[in-house]
């Protein structure tokens, strides 16, 4: 189960870094609305990724999986230390934390309750990250 997880786990990791690396207006909004894109594409995977986090499965993990997901860990919280720099103030907690919850916990929840029911998130919740990331992202330049 935990190669599973880890294997959906990259398969979404992949795909979102490879967002964030793209120019979008604002920054991370792609990346933000990739996570609703590849739940409904990748459903099965969507529900480990999302119903389930690492720790659920660390302390079974067989010893020869643990270094892929540290480096997971460690490629993904660098992603997001590299967004929140782009954020006024972006050396500290605050805006890490921010850029967290654009870029996992805003989508994740977005699409929680479809993939916890086994349906695909409808065409409307693009919508709703959209306009929930544009009110939370910090504007560009601006104080905070």
């Amino acid at each position: 189960m935990a190669a599973t997880w880890l294997s959906a786990a990259a398969s979404f990791q992949d795909g979102l870094l490879q967002a964030l690396q793209g120019r979008s207006q604002p920054p991370g909004l792609q990346a933000a609305l990739f996570a609703v894109r590849w739940a409904r594409d990748e459903a099965v995977k969507a529900r480990l990724v999302i119903l389930y986090r690492r720790r659920d499965f660390f302390a079974t993990v067989p010893l020869p999986l643990r270094p892929e997901i540290e480096r997971l860990g460690a490629d993904l919280d660098a992603a997001i230390s590299a967004f929140a720099q782009d954020f006024p103030g972006g050396a500290g907690l605050a805006a890490k934390e921010r850029a967290a919850f654009l870029l996992i916990d805003l989508p994740s929840a977005a699409v929680r309750r479809y993939l916890a029911a086994g349906i695909s998130p409808p065409a409307g919740v693009e919508d709703f990250v959209r306009r929930a990331f544009l009110a939370t992202a910090p504007a560009q330049g601006k104080p905070d």
